[in-house]
């Protein structure tokens, strides 16, 4: 009846008002948005990583099922060469110590604000979340509807890196993986999938995030050497408008998309 799209551009319109510059969404209706709300329209560019850690959940699941004996078999195979082909490629870095970030102490959450700014200053073209004090309170520590952990890896008793995770369900989402610098980032990834391999319940975790980023297209295609597999997501495509030139010329590929952007879906 067209109620959705006369409280669509009467928001875009006060937001305007409001001096906001950017609008951004993920949909898996493109044609809408592309045709009817305006919108540049990314389809096919986030993709998710799989990686089993864990073989006794999902076995148990298979068990349970009601499946017939040939498809259970032909199921265990797969779980069982998925997890061997992981189990000795994920490895703790004796030169670094991950420990679990205590969200209610300020000066531990100041210190992931000072890495993430690390980060940026190493990728200053990117179009990203501003991950600060307010930011990190609002979406992680005093989340109502998540239960988000953050990993810290230190390096000589510095913190160099982190990883957001939520990890109360059998899928285990990889939201966010910041170093402060580069070279961390392989022995980083490495030593903080360990982690919860060895302190989670989840059977796999997933990293979502778009490929044309290079920075999170390096931890693909690290996921996919510890033994992922890497599938397209095409329900959930990238929409934005803007009014900035700038970020017309930054280019699709300087967008650090990833599963902190999404708030409530699936994650």
């Amino acid at each position: 009846k067209g109620h959705f799209e006369n409280l669509y551009f009467y928001t875009i319109e006060k937001s305007k008002k409001d001096n906001i510059d950017c609008f951004w969404g993920f949909t898996i209706v493109s044609k809408v948005w592309k045709n009817k709300l305006k919108f540049n329209v990314f389809d096919g560019i986030i993709y998710e990583s799989i990686l089993q850690i864990s073989s006794t959940k999902s076995l148990k699941i298979i068990v349970n099922s009601n499946e017939s004996i040939t498809r259970k078999i032909g199921k265990t195979a797969r779980i069982l060469f998925d997890f061997f082909r992981s189990k000795n490629r994920i490895k703790k870095s004796n030169n670094l110590l991950v420990k679990l970030t205590d969200l209610k102490n300020e000066s531990e959450k100041k210190n992931l604000c000072e890495v993430y700014q690390k980060w940026k200053t190493n990728y200053p073209e990117f179009v990203c979340l501003n991950f600060d004090l307010d930011f990190l309170n609002m979406r992680i520590a005093s989340n109502p509807m998540n239960n988000y952990r953050i990993i810290s890896l230190f390096s000589d008793k510095e913190i160099i890196g982190y990883g957001i995770i939520n990890d109360k369900n059998e899928i285990a989402y990889l939201l966010d993986f910041i170093v402060s610098n580069p070279i961390y980032i392989n022995e980083g990834l490495s030593s903080l999938l360990h982690y919860v391999k060895q302190n989670s319940k989840s059977s796999h975790v997933v990293f979502w995030a778009t490929r044309l980023n290079n920075y999170s297209s390096q931890i693909h295609e690290l996921m996919l050497g510890f033994g992922a597999k890497l599938y397209q997501n095409n329900s959930m495509n990238f929409v934005y408008k803007n009014d900035l030139e700038e970020i017309e010329k930054t280019g699709i590929h300087n967008f650090y998309l990833n599963a902190l952007w999404t708030e409530g879906f699936k994650i």
